[in-house]
């Protein structure tokens, strides 16, 4: 599985428009994407979720979406994916573990 992690120390810099938009990009590709939103607010969540891609109907793509948590780990079920897409908030820190 690919992570792509959107992560900036700054807020207003355009996070959660480009996870979103990659998730978006790779799902109309074919790709089986997991949108991970960690960002206050829930914008990712929201905005995947009106998209043909994300919606409750398809059962391909997946999107969790855990408010203010910490990244997680490890990430079971991966394999069932091609790319996973983070929306992280201002505060994350990324795991050096997570990025290899």
């Amino acid at each position: 599985m690919i992570k792509i992690l959107v992560n900036s120390p700054k807020g207003g810099v355009g996070k959660t428009t480009l996870a979103t938009n990659i998730a978006i990009y790779l799902a109309q590709n074919q790709y089986k994407v997991w949108a991970l939103d960690l960002a206050q607010g829930e914008q990712m969540t929201t905005a995947l979720k009106v998209t043909e891609f994300f919606n409750e109907e398809q059962k391909a793509n997946k999107i969790n979406t855990s408010e203010l948590d910490s990244i997680p780990k490890k990430f079971n079920r991966a394999s069932n994916y091609d790319v996973l897409v983070a929306d992280t908030d201002d505060y994350f820190e990324i795991i050096k573990d997570l990025a290899d």
